[in-house]
């Protein structure tokens, strides 16, 4: 389980893709400790809800969380944007070698993929080719959420 609480939201939402969800919120002291609460889960519905139409197609990625290995999902909209989840269920920091290729969902393609981290930090990466893969660390029950977008 992640750390924070923020984390199993984003997991929950943009990164399972959960387009329609109920939150029922039993403990506030949480929420008016932690920057943003209330307002934080408004962000993330309203970003995943104005980005509903990459979740029609979902991939899992990676390997078994039970065994300790990196795993997440990935949804992509067909026309060069993918969103990725990852996350690391151990209490080592791990590197996710994030392929840009069909696996994720995308086509291929002689231009460029621009990868960009979303949560819980803002990351630009150069640009790389399809079948190039960007090495991602991810830090001890770290979720993170990325952006692949074609040129």
């Amino acid at each position: 389980m992640a750390e924070r609480w923020e984390d199993e939201y984003v997991m929950a939402l943009p990164g399972r893709g959960s387009i329609n969800n109920n939150i029922f919120v039993s403990d506030f002291e949480v929420l008016s400790e932690s920057d943003g609460g209330l307002h934080f889960l408004a962000k993330v519905a309203q970003w995943t809800r104005a980005n509903e139409a990459i979740y029609a197609d979902y991939r899992l990625i990676g390997g078994d969380p039970q065994e300790g290995d990196l795993y997440g999902y990935s949804h992509a909209d067909g026309e060069g944007r993918v969103v990725v989840a990852l996350r690391n269920p151990t209490i080592e920091r791990r590197s996710f070698p994030l392929k840009i290729d069909a696996a994720l969902g995308l086509p291929s393609s002689e231009g460029q993929f621009h990868v960009n981290v979303l949560y819980p930090y803002r990351r630009t990466y150069p640009p790389s080719r399809f079948g190039e893969a960007v090495q991602e660390p991810v830090e001890e029950f770290q979720l993170l959420l990325l952006e692949i977008r074609s040129e």
